[in-house]
């Protein structure tokens, strides 16, 4: 199988944006953070298309660029960590032809993430801890159906960007190479 793009999913979090840049920098390829592309073409902040618009504005801009993304190659995509309850957003993203790398990291390390950074995700901020944590058993199965690996990211960034390196030369993914 050769694959055309790396797909990042996990909870909200878990850090695909910050190893997913790692990662498109080691490949040599680039990279796209689906969240940082919705606010540029909206032309405001995540936290503020909830307020204006609602989750469902929200996770219909979601929809429309994952099935423009699908198109892609030699990319390293970070996804949003809700596009796993959308069929039709996940669906073209994890097709044979994208590897997709689900960044696990437990519900009592991500209740630990620092407030600041908390306050950036408009469903987490606004979430008790045991609606968060209905939240993760429900999104769990749902990353495991889509992922072709799980990496767990409760170390050392380095730790997890080295697993995944090494699965990517596992199966081959060398964009280097490629333009």
């Amino acid at each position: 199988m050769e694959y055309k793009r790396i797909v990042l999913i996990g909870m909200p979090c878990s850090g695909k944006s910050s190893i997913g840049r790692v990662i498109a920098k080691y490949l040599k390829c680039r990279f796209i953070d689906m969240d940082e592309m919705i606010e540029e073409r909206v032309g405001m902040p995540i936290p503020e298309i909830f307020e204006k618009y609602g989750e469902e504005k929200f996770r219909q801009l979601e929809c429309i660029l994952a099935q423009s993304l699908a198109k892609t190659q030699n990319v390293v995509i970070s996804t949003g960590g809700g596009i796993v309850t959308r069929p039709n957003a996940i669906e073209p993203l994890a097709c044979e032809d994208s590897y997709v790398i689900f960044l696990f990291r437990s519900f009592y390390k991500l209740v630990g993430t620092p407030e600041r950074v908390m306050e950036k995700r408009p469903l987490l901020k606004e979430r008790s801890a045991s609606e968060f944590h209905a939240m993760y058993k429900e999104r769990m199965p749902l990353y495991r159906k889509y992922a072709t690996v799980e990496i767990n990211n409760e170390t050392e960034r380095e730790e997890s960007v080295n697993e995944i390196m090494n699965k990517l030369r596992e199966v081959g993914i060398n964009f280097k190479n490629k333009r």
